[in-house]
């Protein structure tokens, strides 16, 4: 729901990250190759496959401007703020559903992960949900790898978030992302006590992303 590099369909990668730059390079072939990969990528046979391997939870990463597709889209929608662009095809939605059809048949939870707020939450080409009762529901991760962003306001939005959520959820997970990397950066200490269930929390986990591919402190981690 939110493409990578590798799924670039010809074009650029240095140029045509994202979602919305591929649609741009795609043009006019952009809505019947998304609906391609959309039903094709993942399908009911891989639910059941991963249902009879054990696989108990699978994290969906979805952008902010799918959950639109009911209003005709982003850029029909009476949006409270102002957003730029807003010019996504429609469609993806309707996949995520089937994603909870199938994960209450196989027994699957569905963790929507923010993978691309409005703007951007660290300027990847992956970065850039609307109500699903019943059993499928796992949670929600909050924002997905954020980077550059005043850890102040970071914690603020989650905490908003979080109670956002609960509005509507209250015993679904809340998945957090600390700033990418933390073990770089030093900070740490801003999140070993943050949104503790002392502090009236509840079912909230922290995502640490330890990648040790692209250098830096990961690739000197001991893993034990």
């Amino acid at each position: 729901m939110a493409p990578q590099p590798w799924d670039d369909n010809g074009c650029n990668k240095g140029t045509q990250g994202g979602s919305y730059l591929l649609e741009k390079c795609l043009g006019n072939k952009a809505p019947a190759v998304l609906q391609k990969h959309w039903s094709t990528f993942i399908t009911e046979n891989d639910f059941a496959e991963m249902s009879k391997h054990g696989v108990n939870v699978v994290r969906i990463p979805i952008g902010w401007w799918q959950i639109y597709d009911p209003q005709g889209g982003a850029s029909k929608a009476k949006l409270n703020y102002h957003i730029a662009p807003t010019d996504y095809h429609v469609g993806g939605l309707a996949y995520i559903d089937k994603a909870f059809e199938w994960g209450q048949k196989y027994g699957i939870g569905i963790l929507l992960g923010m993978h691309a707020a409005p703007g951007s939450q660290n300027g990847n080409d992956h970065s850039s949900p609307a109500e699903h009762p019943g059993q499928a529901l796992f949670g929600f991760c909050l924002l997905n790898e954020p980077a550059h962003i005043d850890i102040g306001k970071l914690q603020d939005y989650y905490k908003r978030a979080y109670a956002a959520v609960r509005k509507h959820s209250a015993d679904s997970h809340i998945v957090l992302n600390p700033l990418i990397t933390p073990f770089e950066s030093g900070t740490e200490s801003h999140w070993t006590g943050f949104m503790n269930p002392g502090q009236g929390f509840t079912k909230v986990a922290m995502d640490l992303h330890y990648y040790s591919c692209f250098g830096g402190g990961a690739d000197q981690t001991n893993p034990d």
